[in-house]
């Protein structure tokens, strides 16, 4: 398996087609979501597949990330989850409903089984 390191995040896909994206605390920007998501075509062959976000250990995002996310994440995202403790998801704030409405399915979860479960329904 292969990890792509980046200075936010820590990126690899499993044996079941399911990118990992997993935080490293660093607040992200317009930059980091660029970045990042082309470490996650580089993986993936630039196919779309389900993504586990792991925002456990992430704090947020400025104005010009989510902007960037929600125009880049359906070019590589079949569906996303989330994985979040009490303050990652208020720093998520009302934008995984706001996604999962207008671009993939998007869903926030505290358990990594429940949100593999999910994704593995979208592959």
């Amino acid at each position: 398996m292969e990890i792509e390191e980046t200075a936010s995040a820590r990126i690899w896909l499993d044996e079941g087609d399911i990118v990992h994206y997993v935080s490293r605390g660093v607040a992200s920007t317009a930059q980091s979501v660029d970045e990042n998501m082309q470490h996650v075509r580089n993986l993936t062959d630039a196919r779309r597949v389900p993504i586990l976000f792991d925002a456990r250990d992430w704090p947020r995002g400025d104005p010009s990330s989510w902007a960037r996310f929600i125009s880049t994440v359906e070019s590589v995202c079949l569906a996303a989850a989330v994985l979040v403790n009490p303050t990652s998801e208020k720093a998520l704030g009302r934008f995984p409903d706001l996604i999962d409405d207008l671009v993939v399915p998007f869903r926030v979860f505290e358990d990594e089984e429940e949100a593999l479960a999910f994704l593995r329904r979208h592959q």
